[in-house]
């Protein structure tokens, strides 16, 4: 996650994460949960209306470090991809194989076995994104005790800033490689505290789809993180076009504050019958579809600039 306040303090204070088995799926649906201590006893405990609130029986993990709150193997460990602490370490100055070597570590010690890189952010345009590319592939040719094919399979990622990534992947290689032999993908779908505006829904997760699939990704793999803020309208984002196949995955959460019992209701409303209803995209009024054509063409051929061309990328 974006870091709000050095590493340290952070790792006192937050670190929760629960997976869900969803009953229609062959892989389990899971829903991360970063958060304070007192907005873990929100989510999972009874609810306003007196329903349970997310819950062990449906597999809760709690990601460490932090303090425990669940048995020994429901524990789930994190390394950083920015400063790091003693308790979480960073992995940013290392190479592909100590990289390789920490993560397989964290993972045989956690409970859960199972290590999350907080977070796949700028610094891994370039060479370190290569080096992570690296670890993780050695990861893939190690066999998985824990009932994956590989090691690799028992590390997930969250991503902060998609727009970069899909604006210039190719700055982004060795950091899509990584990205498509991880167990799991979150794209956390804020800036800082605020949540994605509508325009951004519509175009981003089709979009890094889209590059990922291209690159040999599983979609089953994707997942979006959802923060404060009013949580029918994130939920009701969530469930349109081609982000609900990622909600379907299973969602995560971010620093929900007040907004957490919200997050069970809507949660609770959403997989009520196993899946999501998903909502198509908004189309556009005849009239104003007419109006765009010209610039469709313009679009696909490009606006001469000086002897270069600026287009923009497809938003569907």
């Amino acid at each position: 996650m974006p870091p709000r306040s050095p590493a340290s303090a952070l790792a006192a204070t937050l670190g929760l994460a629960v997976a869900l088995v969803g009953p229609a799926q062959t892989d389990a649906r899971v829903t991360i949960l970063y958060e304070t201590s007192r907005n873990h006893a929100l989510l999972t405990g009874p609810q306003p209306d007196g329903s349970p609130g997310l819950g062990r029986d449906e597999g809760a993990l709690q990601q460490q470090p932090a303090p425990r709150r669940l048995g020994a193997s429901e524990q789930a460990w994190k390394v950083s991809g920015m400063g790091g602490s003693r308790a979480t370490p960073s992995i940013v100055p290392l190479s592909g194989g100590a990289m390789a070597g920490l993560l397989a570590e964290r993972v045989r010690r956690s409970g859960a076995h199972l290590v999350f890189l907080d977070e796949l952010g700028s610094r891994f345009r370039g060479d370190r994104g290569h080096r992570l590319a690296t670890a993780m592939e050695m990861l893939s040719a190690r066999r998985s005790p824990y009932g994956d094919e590989s090691l690799a399979r028992r590390v997930h990622i969250y991503v902060p800033g998609v727009r970069a990534m899909i604006a210039q992947p190719q700055r982004w290689d060795g950091a899509w490689t990584a990205l498509v032999r991880a167990g799991g993908v979150w794209i956390e779908t804020y800036r800082g505290s605020r949540p994605w505006t509508e325009h951004q829904w519509l175009a981003w997760p089709a979009a890094f789809r889209r590059e990922f699939a291209r690159r040999g990704g599983d979609p089953a793999r994707l997942h979006l993180v959802l923060t404060a803020g009013e949580q029918s309208e994130q939920w009701r984002r969530a469930r349109t076009g081609v982000a609900c196949e990622m909600l379907n995955n299973g969602p995560g959460a971010y620093r929900l504050g007040a907004d957490a019992h919200d997050f069970v209701r809507e949660y609770r409303a959403t997989f009520a019958t196993g899946s999501p209803a998903c909502l198509p995209p908004p189309l556009l009024a005849p009239e104003r579809a007419l109006a765009l054509a010209p610039a469709i063409g313009a679009v696909d051929r490009g606006i001469p600039l000086g002897g270069h061309r600026l287009t923009a990328p497809p938003l569907w």
